[in-house]
């Protein structure tokens, strides 16, 4: 299961026909389909509608909402579930009404960013989750945001021109990264730093450092790993743990991507004799 609280990802593939009647999951379930092109028929409000399914096409069912649907040959799925509460809370973030932000359900549709962030996702659980919490959580908060905007029509107010993070709080957020380098921060932690909520964190922030949280966590792991490799004391392997990365291949991706160099050959070059 991916560490990311209110959202679950999963892949999956029927033998066969598949058909489920009057299913009312606990969950929201935005489901994309990753096969060639296949039949289904769907059903949430009396009336049986046909459809074409295509690649990387989604379709939503809303928690509590009972849907019928049968396919003669269903394929390969990717599922993502999200908590009610979760879509609640970044609803009311978003500044809409309590009658508002309910996400009603959606026949078969296409959405380019919504697949860009399901495949990145996958990609981040495929590969052991070398994104951290940070990460994970920012794609899942921009996903349920689209889905909010697109299907219950919730804008959230962007912050008044030129507002960001203040000094005093970059700096609090700047410290506390610098002494948890080696740690799995979450999201959360960092909106709790600067005393707002995740959603407007992220936007926030990118407005003051022109980063996503992530990516800034990653320029100061590098930056770290760039001062132990000058040292010269500690393995590579060991470098990588210390400053957060999952293992000496994953830092020498990214340090090879941001320097040019593979932390080795960084290390022979400008390395203390």
């Amino acid at each position: 299961m991916a560490p990311w609280p209110g959202v679950f990802v999963e892949e999956y593939q029927p033998q066969g026909a598949v058909e489920h009647r009057d299913v009312a999951p606990a969950q929201h379930h935005l489901v994309m389909h990753l096969d060639r092109p296949t039949r289904m028929e769907m059903n949430w409000d009396g009336t049986w509608r046909r459809f074409h399914l295509q690649p990387d096409q989604l379709f939503f069912c809303p928690a509590q909402m009972p849907l019928s649907l049968r396919c003669p040959r269903a394929g390969r799925f990717s599922t993502v579930s999200l908590d009610p509460a979760f879509v609640r809370c970044l609803a009311a973030e978003m500044g809409a009404d309590p009658a508002n932000g309910e996400l009603p359900a959606r026949p078969p549709f296409g959405d380019p960013f919504i697949v860009s962030l399901i495949n990145c996702l996958r990609r981040e659980i495929a590969s052991g989750y070398p994104g951290g919490r940070a990460y994970g959580e920012s794609l899942a908060a921009a996903l349920v945001a689209h889905l909010l905007r697109e299907g219950a029509g919730v804008h959230g107010g962007d912050a008044p021109a030129g507002r960001g993070l203040s000094r005093p709080q970059l700096r609090r957020l700047d410290a506390y990264i610098q002494e948890h380098l080696a740690e799995d921060v979450s999201l959360q932690t960092l909106a709790d730093l600067a005393g707002v909520s995740p959603f407007h964190f992220l936007r926030l922030f990118k407005r003051t450092t022109r980063r996503t949280p992530h990516r800034y966590l990653l320029e100061r792991r590098l930056e770290r790993a760039r001062e132990l490799l000058r040292q010269g004391a500690l393995p590579l392997a060991e470098v990588a743990v210390e400053v957060g990365f999952c293992d000496q291949s994953h830092l020498t991706h990214h340090f090879k991507g941001a320097y040019g160099l593979t932390p080795g050959e960084f290390r022979r070059q400008h390395g203390r004799a």
